[in-house]
């Protein structure tokens, strides 16, 4: 029985859309890692390679799913490098519309080029039932691949289902930062007569997966300036607190100091930040 796919780039399109379409849909089915597996492995890679080599010859078989396995490896992170250098930055729903945009302009090119040739010399996925029983007709290097590939998947899958069956517990942290009254986090005041008052916003983010409550102490050139008590925040909850501060003499870089305590805790939760600043008449 012989099997002929004359344009399996739609089959792919159409795969990546449906599996798009679980993660938008199904954010919370894990049954969505199985077909993220060849997502991720194999198809990046198969798109540039149908691109770059529309005819039969050129490559062979083995060497098309080898390359197509390698380039997947190399396309993916590099998508997520790009990504991280813009909003919204690196997380599954851009990362799988950014993959599955890359899939499809590399399948039109695939299809333009392909186009251009004559049937015969098209590539085309094609195979005989029969013939993946003759494993003896294979060559040594055909049969030492595809039982390199065939292990290299399986432990790929082992990989990802023990993740997804034994977890690594989540990360708690507690952000802390400080921001200029405009909200940036930059042009922070570095120069303040010494009858005015400074301002500043300081953030926390609390990523405990608990409720936590905090106090924030701060500290002028050594000496306890205040103290703002029971700063209550949930789980991935923000808030950000302006700061104001005033200085008793003049002097260069004088140090302005926060620190987050948690709870009636003694011992700073996170390393304290701080400021110098120069204060002048």
């Amino acid at each position: 029985m012989s099997i002929k796919l004359k344009n399996e780039l739609m089959a792919l399109n159409l795969f990546s859309i449906l599996l798009l379409l679980c993660i938008l849909f199904l954010p919370d089915n894990s049954l969505r890692i199985i077909p993220g597996i060849p997502f991720i492995l194999f198809l990046p890679g198969y798109s540039l390679i149908a691109a770059l080599y529309p005819r039969k010859t050129g490559i062979s078989g083995t060497e098309r799913v080898l390359w197509s396995i390698g380039l997947s490896i190399a396309i993916v992170p590099l998508i997520g490098l790009c990504l991280n250098l813009i909003p919204p930055g690196i997380s599954l729903i851009p990362v799988a519309i950014s993959v599955t945009s890359f899939m499809f302009i590399m399948s039109v090119v695939a299809w333009y080029r392909r186009r251009s040739l004559v049937e015969y010399e098209r590539f085309s996925v094609s195979f005989t039932l029969s013939s993946l029983l003759r494993w003896r007709e294979q060559t040594t290097l055909d049969r030492a691949l595809f039982v390199g590939i065939t292990l290299a998947i399986l432990c790929a899958i082992c990989v990802i289902g023990y993740k997804i069956t034994d977890p690594v517990a989540e990360e708690r942290i507690t952000e802390f930062f400080i921001l200029n009254v405009e909200g940036d986090a930059y042009d922070y005041p570095d120069q303040v007569k010494l009858a005015e008052e400074a301002k500043v916003l300081i953030g926390i983010t609390n990523s405990e997966h608990n409720e936590m409550t905090y106090r924030l102490e701060v500290k002028v050139d050594g000496a306890f300036y205040n103290m703002i008590e029971r700063i209550t925040l949930g789980h991935n909850e923000t808030k950000q607190t302006e700061i104001t501060f005033s200085f008793t003499h003049v002097g260069d870089n004088q140090k302005v100091e926060f620190i987050l305590y948690r709870g009636d805790e003694t011992k700073p939760l996170v390393t304290p930040l701080h400021l110098w600043i120069d204060v002048f008449e």
